[in-house]
């Protein structure tokens, strides 16, 4: 399981979350659906889902009926040393 954190500016902002927000509901409930599938499925999850970008950004991909949102991302290897 991955864990899907949101970009914050160094003012606090978190541009994807305001986004995610502004969107109406059904929208929005696919996005964190679609988000979900991201933490859950990670690197695995492909086409149509997701699109590598370039140089480590992805695009993650909802559809609802005629309308498409985009959100990027990027993996982030965290290694606890001990």
């Amino acid at each position: 399981m991955y864990t899907v954190e949101f970009y914050e500016t160094e003012d606090g902002d978190k541009p994807v979350f305001d986004f995610m927000i502004s969107l109406e509901p059904k929208m929005r409930a696919k996005v964190g659906a679609m988000m979900q599938l991201l933490a859950e499925k990670g690197n695995e999850l492909r086409k149509p889902y997701t699109e590598h970008l370039d140089d480590g950004i992805f695009e993650l991909r909802t559809i609802h009926g005629n309308n498409i949102s985009r959100a990027l991302f990027s993996f982030m290897l965290e290694i606890e040393l001990s």
